[in-house]
């Protein structure tokens, strides 16, 4: 599907109004961090693999944004849907654990790996 860089400026039609239809995986990171240079890359691959949304926000500068999710430490990776929070994790993760957790949300949309 689609993997964008979103903020609070524009979180509500990156990532409110999508959630609405299904559900939307949102990636809390920041640029000095070394898991988020880690996970990023793998949650961009299964997103692309998978055709899942994906959203990027930057919490080193969307510090509000992350407050209001309750984000505490990055990466933390949030699913939302329906105006719920379906799943959250923090820190890095193994590929085939990453893939676990995201297949158990029903983000599978394929089984292609990478």
């Amino acid at each position: 599907m689609t993997t964008i860089n979103t903020s609070a400026a524009t979180f509500e039609q990156d990532v409110i109004e999508p959630a609405k239809d299904g559900p939307v995986v949102v990636a809390f990171t920041a640029d000095w961090c070394g898991p988020c240079k880690l996970l990023k890359p793998k949650l961009i691959e299964l997103a692309t693999a998978w055709e899942f949304r994906l959203a990027v926000v930057n919490a080193g500068v969307d510090r509000e944004l992350a407050a209001a999710y309750g984000v505490r430490g990055v990466p933390t990776v949030l699913v939302l849907e329906s105006g719920a929070e379906r799943l959250r994790f923090s820190g890095d993760r193994a590929e085939s654990e990453l893939k676990k957790l995201l297949r158990a949300e029903g983000l599978a949309q394929t089984e292609l790996e990478f």
